[in-house]
């Protein structure tokens, strides 16, 4: 994974604040993984869903109400 692209080619993410987010296809969000070295993908059946999700969490500094988000924190505050 070490020449792997970590952001999104996609115009439309410049908003996104999240600091786990790692791109976006389609309805598709890509996040970091919960197990090491790996991503997590969350699809939406529609792009109103995608948009209405990001607004709530990935656009905003609300985005450590995020279920994933939450679970990822918790990944890193056991390594302390």
């Amino acid at each position: 994974m070490e020449n792997e692209k970590f952001y999104s080619e996609r115009k439309d993410t410049f908003n996104i604040i999240c600091p786990f987010f790692c791109s976006l296809s389609g309805h598709t969000i890509c996040c970091e993984g919960v197990i090491p070295e790996t991503r997590t993908y969350t699809s939406f059946g529609n792009e109103r869903r995608l948009k209405k999700y990001r607004k709530s969490y990935c656009d905003t500094f609300s985005y450590g109400e995020c279920i994933l988000c939450q679970v990822l924190e918790k990944k890193y505050s056991d390594l302390t």
